[in-house]
Order: C-alpha cells, then sequence, then structure tokens
C-alpha cells in the first residue's frame, strides 16, 4: 500500500464515522472566493438589452449585447455576440501608472477557469467565451458576472 491509497483509507474510515457537514464544505468554498473582495466592482452604465427591453424594438435573443462598465479611472466597453465571440476596450485614464501598464485581462468563467487575453496598445481586446457566464478582471478592477 503505497501513500496516497493508505491516506484514501483513513479519509474513507473518517467520512464513514463522521462525514463533512455539506454547509461547512459551502462556507470554505465562500471563503476561498472572499480573496477576491478587494477588487472594485465595476459600475454597469449601460445595457442594450435594458435598452431594448424598454423600447421593444426587437428581440435580445439574436442580437449582440452591449455594456459599458463605469470604473472611477474610466469605462471598459464590452460586446456579447450570440456566438460567444467578446469584443472590448477599455478607456482608461492613462495618466495613472497603473491603468496605463494595462496590457492584459482575465476572463474568469463561471466553473472558476481563468484565461489571460491580451489588450492593444489601444485599449481593445477580443475572445471567444463557450461558457455562459463570465466575468473581466483588469489588476484590481472586476465585472459583474455576464451572462451571454
Amino acid at each position: 500500500m503505497n501513500d496516497e491509497q493508505l491516506i484514501d483509507h483513513i479519509a474513507a474510515a473518517f467520512d464513514s464515522i463522521e462525514p463533512v457537514p455539506t454547509d461547512l464544505t459551502d462556507i470554505a468554498v465562500a471563503a476561498i472566493g472572499m480573496r477576491t473582495l478587494e477588487a472594485q466592482l465595476a459600475e454597469l452604465v449601460f445595457d442594450s438589452w435594458a435598452q431594448d427591453q424598454q423600447l421593444a424594438m426587437r428581440s435580445t435573443a439574436t442580437a449582440s449585447h452591449v455594456m459599458s462598465f463605469g470604473v472611477t479611472e474610466g469605462v471598459v466597453d464590452v460586446e456579447v455576440h450570440t456566438d460567444g465571440t467578446v469584443i472590448g476596450q477599455i478607456e482608461i485614464d492613462n495618466t495613472d501608472s497603473t491603468a496605463a501598464s494595462i496590457q492584459s485581462l482575465t476572463v474568469e468563467l463561471g466553473s472558476g477557469a481563468t484565461d489571460a487575453v491580451e489588450v492593444d496598445e489601444f485599449g481593445r481586446f477580443r475572445l471567444v467565451v463557450t461558457a455562459s457566464t463570465f466575468r473581466l478582471r483588469l489588476g484590481a478592477i472586476v465585472t459583474p458576472w455576464i451572462t451571454r
């Protein structure tokens, strides 16, 4: 018996005597999510779907979803297409040294997976998202969860 098998055997014995309560597991998962709590949440300042619903002009099922997120330093514009293509531009005050250094952003999927995306010198980015929910993280700035 190797070490991994021994650990699995001991874990199974403890689980049969006193299993870990499911609410304790949920609390532990939530605590891990709190590690990014210091991030500044970008505020949704424009949503084309909300605009479309108010005007009742067209169906949102076939249209792209255009959103603008406001942060203290500027705006992040995002356009999400039905095929998962996401096109965006970051317009941040370049006098702030941290904003001027944004050369990539991180896309976080609802599953917890992450991927780095390059940002060009004009603040533009393009990516394809296969997950139904995702958010964008630019250093200490994070967008709310976006559903496509």
